[in-house]
């Protein structure tokens, strides 16, 4: 079956299925670009970004442009879950010096997301760009005031696992 045959609803299924989709389809050429493209549709903008994510966590490698395409996305996608597949995507990759604007724009919007999650994954890749991004880094360390005063436990966590691993690198 093609990769866009099982990225329909129906045949994307559970956790399982979904990574026999990824196994069965990762190694063909243009697999990544396949998915951004596929992450314009908001058909199957949610199943793609779950497989880009995959993607990364794999330790797959990316070019500069796949890298640009995947920060553009977080300004694109309109589902909840294709954001938080795309924030949580975001520690894996090199943000490319020019997307790293971008990128601040779409986090300043989705630190104050009215999901619980994504505004907590926005923070950890504000904390990724922070860390890349000698010019973004003012900004983005005054934004994380803004996680100090989020109620949401979700939020917290996050901020404290950012906290605490910078703790034990800095050891």
């Amino acid at each position: 079956m093609s990769l866009l045959s099982n990225l329909h609803v129906d045949n994307f299924g559970p956790p399982r299925a979904r990574v026999e989709i990824f196994e069965q389809h990762c190694h063909v050429p243009d697999f990544l670009g396949s998915l951004i493209a596929f992450s314009a549709s908001p058909e199957l903008e949610r199943q793609a970004t779950w497989l880009i994510k995959r993607y990364l966590e794999k330790d797959m490698v990316t070019t500069p442009q796949e890298s640009s395409a995947i920060i553009a996305l977080l300004g694109t996608v309109t589902a909840w879950e294709s954001h938080l597949h795309l924030l949580q995507s975001i520690r894996h990759l090199t943000i490319p010096e020019a997307s790293q604007e971008k990128c601040l724009a779409s986090l300043r919007s989705l630190i104050l997301h009215r999901r619980n999650f994504v505004r907590a994954w926005a923070f950890d890749a504000l904390h990724t760009l922070a860390e890349q991004s000698e010019a973004c880094r003012t900004e983005a360390l005054q934004a994380f005031s803004l996680a100090h005063d989020d109620s949401a436990a979700s939020v917290q966590a996050r901020i404290r696992n950012i906290v605490k691993a910078n703790q034990m690198s800095s050891v």
